[in-house]
C-alpha cells in the first residue's frame, strides 16, 4: 500500500433485532490513476490523484426532485451513494442508493492547455 484514503464510507445498520445490514461500497480508478471514492455519509464522491491528494468532490446532499437536477447540470443532488464505476476517463457512474437511481456523470477538466511540439 502506497497511500491510504480515510473516509471511504461503508454503511452499517444499527439498532433493532439485526444490528448489521452488512452494506458495503466500491471505489474505482480511471485510466490516469485517479481514484473515485464514495462518501455515503457526506453525500458526495471524492476524487483523488495518484498520490492521494483531493482533486475535487462530485455531488451534494439532495434528490432527483430538486430543481437543480436537470440533464447536463453540474450541481448533482445525491443521497447515500456506495457504488462507483468509471468508463475510461470520460464517464463516472454513481449508484445513488437512497434515491434508487444510477447517475452517469461526464468527466471533464477545469483547465486544459495545448502545447506545440516542435524544435525550438
Amino acid at each position: 500500500m502506497f497511500w491510504a484514503a480515510p473516509g471511504m464510507d461503508q454503511l452499517h445498520g444499527v439498532g433493532g433485532e439485526y444490528p448489521c445490514e452488512c452494506y458495503h461500497c466500491k471505489f474505482d480508478t480511471d485510466l490516469y490513476g485517479r481514484s473515485f471514492l464514495p462518501r455515503a455519509y457526506g453525500y458526495h464522491v471524492a476524487v483523488l490523484d495518484t498520490n492521494g491528494n483531493r482533486i475535487c468532490e462530485i455531488g451534494r446532499y439532495g434528490n432527483a426532485d430538486k430543481p437543480a437536477m436537470k440533464p447536463g447540470d453540474a450541481d448533482i443532488g445525491l443521497g447515500q451513494c456506495s457504488y462507483l464505476a468509471t468508463v475510461s476517463d470520460r464517464w463516472l457512474s454513481i449508484a445513488d442508493d437512497s434515491n434508487v437511481r444510477i447517475i452517469r456523470v461526464k468527466l471533464g477538466y477545469h483547465v486544459e492547455r495545448r502545447a506545440a511540439i516542435g524544435k525550438p
